[in-house]
């Protein structure tokens, strides 16, 4: 893969194929042939295995396990989604959430669309 110009970056779960110089069929590929799930990131493909977690779940074991009062998300790509919907999710909870999408030219239009104009908080305005 090295002389393809990608990296890999593991991710504890996942791991990230950095592909600012690699074909999209080369990623498809290998994402094929081990059977993994492929997320489309910006500048970045991340490969997963296919199992029933996200960063949403993330969001959500963290503040559990935390006892966090409050959440901030912020994303640069689509795989960020999941993260995003947790904090409405965790409103409703009684948490306050606060989502931010780094805007860029790659910047998907689904995450910005997601990001939260105002903060969302768990407790009825005064």
């Amino acid at each position: 893969m090295r002389e393809s110009g990608a990296w890999l970056e593991n991710e504890s779960y996942s791991a990230a194929v950095h592909t600012r110089r690699v074909p999209d069929r080369a990623v498809r590929q290998i994402a094929e042939e081990q059977g993994l799930e492929l997320i489309p990131g910006k500048m970045v493909r991340e490969l997963r295995p296919a199992v029933p977690s996200d960063e949403g779940d993330g969001v959500h074991r963290v503040v559990g396990e935390s006892g966090a009062r409050a959440v901030v998300v912020v994303g640069d790509d689509l795989g960020d989604l999941p993260a995003f919907a947790a904090v409405p999710q965790l409103v409703t909870e009684g948490h306050d959430g606060l989502r931010v999408a780094v805007r860029s030219e790659e910047a998907p239009p689904d995450l910005l669309a997601a990001a939260a104009a105002r903060r969302h908080t768990g407790t009825p305005p005064r």
